[in-house]
């Protein structure tokens, strides 16, 4: 949309299937179909590099709550206010590989609205996985937009994703936003810098126990309350390789082994 119309900012309703597990001891798995949910966003298209712009967007969506399941069930004044724009993203269709038990056709399926009736958005935007292929369309009046300047707009988006998808193969690491961390509420800088420093794989608060440890341990430094150290004699002949390969595997399987607890400026 910025590259096609110059816009920075977009409002879009997305839609969702609205099978959320946002109430305990709710049991949906003996139903059928979709719950369906509609919510709207705003994303910012500002000038920072893709790096930071995709982390924003996945941010911005991850903090709705309950993936916006509850948004149409708001109280609200006034009549509710939509978006020119929908996107619903259908999933992949191609999952069960192994033992299909049903398969998607393209014959005809007959209209999915009355002709008498009216469309709410000026542009219907829906993508789906299927045959290891994603597949976007854009449903949208003739009488409001010429043929060409939508197929104008697809090139851009289509350019727009080869970009993303290249970029992602390319950049060679794991790059974490805060909302992929056991600290959501962390800023995106704080956590930069974190990564800058360490190989990150994710970052938890202080237990209350860990609280009471890192407190006293701060109180006094000489203190060895909490303090606990184990010493092996070994005797015979020390395999060094093979104690340090046992080693080596406590490590990469245990976390709390490669923590680093910082108390400072966070």
């Amino acid at each position: 949309f910025r590259n096609s119309y110059g816009l920075s900012s977009l409002e879009v309703d997305l839609e969702g299937h609205g099978r959320e597990e946002v109430l305990a001891n709710m049991n949906v798995s003996r139903t059928v179909g979709w719950f369906t949910s509609i919510y709207p966003v705003r994303l910012e298209a500002t000038d920072v590099p893709l790096s930071i712009l995709i982390r924003q967007v996945k941010e911005t969506l991850r903090s709705i709550p309950h993936h916006g399941m509850d948004y149409l069930l708001q109280p609200r004044s006034g009549a509710l206010r939509r978006s020119a724009v929908s996107f619903n993203y259908l999933g992949q269709f191609d999952t069960d590989t192994r033992w299909p038990s049903f398969s998607v056709l393209n014959e005809y399926k007959g209209g999915e609205m009355s002709l008498d009736g009216s469309w709410h958005y000026e542009w219907d935007i829906a993508g789906q996985v299927q045959n290891g292929k994603l597949a976007l369309s854009l449903r949208y009046s003739k009488a409001q937009y010429r043929q060409d300047s939508i197929r104008h707009f697809m090139a851009h988006y289509k350019a727009a994703l080869q970009e993303i998808i290249r970029y992602c193969q390319d950049y060679g690491k794991v790059v974490l936003s805060p909302s992929d961390t056991g600290c959501p509420d962390l800023t995106m800088a704080a956590l930069d810098s974190l990564q800058e420093t360490f190989l990150v794989e994710n970052i938890y608060p202080l237990s209350p126990m860990q609280e009471g440890l890192l407190f006293h341990t701060l109180y006094d430094a000489s203190a060895d309350h909490y303090f606990e150290q184990v010493s092996c004699r070994i005797t015979g002949q020390l395999e060094v390789e093979d104690v340090v390969g046992a080693m080596n595997t406590l490590l990469s399987r245990y976390d709390i082994l490669r923590t680093v607890y910082l108390y400072e400026g966070y």
